[in-house]
């Protein structure tokens, strides 16, 4: 509690390899000029982080950018802010963690707040959250097989759902 860590240039805060995990608790960062956690493949869990990250050279940044397969994701109680453009990027993961949870986070002027693409046999909650001044047209883009428990959640602009293949493989995105 009380420390700030500092990133210069379009250095995340965290950068962490594929290997580990981190924990973040309780801790406020000023000004990130650039993402603030990127992963690829170690293990996340962050509780009660207050964070406002800005654009680093034209080029998009995370509030938690998850590459590589992590073994869990967990965002609880968690802000982020960001700066109301198509580069302000929200929690986002193409490849899923086995668990992947968002709960009672707030997420300010950003693009998506959460960008995923599930897959089967995987885990993602998305609970109790909300959006403000989503810059882009919904707050959550779901892509993907894997199932979602979604529920009490705010976003200014919610997700909708869509139908996007029928027949024998039918594919729904969003709530």
């Amino acid at each position: 509690t009380g420390f700030t860590p500092a990133a210069t240039g379009s250095n995340p805060c965290f950068n962490i390899g594929a290997n580990g995990d981190i924990s973040i608790n309780d801790m406020q960062i000023g000004q990130a000029v650039g993402s603030v956690i990127v992963t690829a493949g170690a293990s996340v869990i962050v509780d009660n982080l207050s964070a406002n990250y800005a654009q680093a050279g034209g080029s998009d940044f995370f509030a938690v950018s998850i590459a590589g397969h992590p073994q869990r994701v967990d965002i609880k109680g968690s802000l982020f802010f960001g700066q109301a453009d198509a580069h302000s990027r929200g929690i986002v993961s193409a490849n899923m963690a086995d668990v992947l949870r968002v709960h009672g986070s707030g997420f300010w002027n950003i693009n998506d707040p959460v960008t995923v693409t599930t897959t089967a046999g995987r885990t993602l909650e998305i609970q109790n959250n909300y959006s403000v001044s989503t810059f882009g047209t919904v707050s959550v883009a779901l892509t993907g097989v894997g199932p979602v428990f979604y529920g009490g959640n705010l976003f200014d602009k919610p997700p909708k759902g869509s139908v996007t293949t029928c027949g024998g493989s039918a594919s729904v995105t969003g709530a």
